[in-house]
């Protein structure tokens, strides 16, 4: 319908003001950088909030909300819940579990090797390692 508020509202102006990255990702953020970002950045960036605002929406209880606090809620489930799914399937949570998980143990062995190849180094120079 011409003059239709809502149809002018969704076409651009011209076709060099539509911008592929514009969305609810933010101006700026390239689909490339989007997807490298971590589920918790992304949704930090969604809600422009830290991740404790976010758990505090999630521990309101629903049975008391007024309406526009249960479509709150109920919208930070639901992208919360998107969001962590799709990180499930795609494998970067499990990624990012195991890596908190062993990353001590790793830390531990990488600087067990870095001493032992020091040690190495400093006989085959004839000096002697430093005491720790």
């Amino acid at each position: 319908m011409a003059g239709c508020p809502i149809k002018e509202r969704a076409k651009p102006a011209s076709a060099s003001s539509a911008s592929p990255t514009s969305s609810t990702r933010g101006p700026g953020l390239s689909h490339a950088k989007w997807s490298a970002r971590s589920p918790s950045e992304k949704l930090e960036r969604l809600f422009g909030m830290s991740l404790d605002d976010i758990h505090e929406i999630q521990s309101w209880p629903m049975g008391e909300l007024d309406p526009f606090r249960l479509s709150v809620r109920m919208q930070v489930m639901r992208v919360v819940f998107m969001i962590g799914l799709k990180a499930h399937l795609d494998g970067t949570l499990a990624c990012a579990a195991a890596r908190e998980r062993d990353g001590r143990r790793l830390l531990e062995e990488l600087d067990s090797r870095l001493r032992e190849r020091a040690e190495q180094t400093a006989g085959a120079n004839g000096a002697t390692t430093p005491a720790t």
